[in-house]
């Protein structure tokens, strides 16, 4: 009986574990102006907490799977034009490695304890944002990675996206 109960207490921590490791909080239509041609412009905005002790990334992808290694595959390993992102991020020859193109090279760290901005602009209220959002996001503790990709992150951690926010067009989001 108490092996029972003992695997049912290291289930749930293992699953409060994975609940909680991220939080992401999506804050109401926060923001709403004209532009000079009469265009109504909405903001939503989510925000992603780390709430683990160890770090974490996070990307966008437009093929993002249900299966996270599968999307660390793609990211960092597939070729984007003529070279992986990995590619770059170990070419010690690019000493500007602006990594900021969302869906291609962007990639924000996230430490323990830190929080990140999703600012998405719109023309018009959409309903499916969220799921474009729950789509495309991926997150993934430092852990979860392969050595030698762990290494290179590490090894370029200043080239990740620096700023705590980041501001998207609903139409640039939804494209990629």
């Amino acid at each position: 009986m108490k092996e029972k109960h003992a695997i049912v207490l290291i289930f749930l921590i293992l699953l409060m574990n994975g609940i909680f490791a991220q939080k992401i909080i999506k804050e109401q239509y926060e923001d709403f102006y004209v532009t000079p041609q009469n265009d109504s412009v909405f903001t939503m905005s989510y925000i992603v907490q780390n709430n683990t002790k160890e770090n974490m990334y996070l990307w966008f992808d437009g093929e993002k799977s249900s299966i996270t290694t599968e999307d660390v595959r793609r990211y960092f390993y597939l070729l984007k034009g003529d070279v992986t992102l990995l590619e770059i991020l170990n070419d010690e020859s690019v000493s500007n490695k602006k990594l900021n193109i969302i869906g291609q090279t962007f990639i924000k760290f996230l430490a323990p304890k830190r929080q990140f901005r999703i600012s998405i602009t719109m023309h018009r209220l959409d309903s499916g944002l969220d799921d474009a959002v729950k789509q495309k996001l991926v997150i993934v503790k430092s852990s979860l990675l392969d050595m030698s990709l762990k290494r290179s992150l590490d090894r370029n951690n200043e080239f990740s996206f620096g700023s705590d926010m980041i501001i998207i067009s609903d139409k640039g989001f939804v494209d990629l």
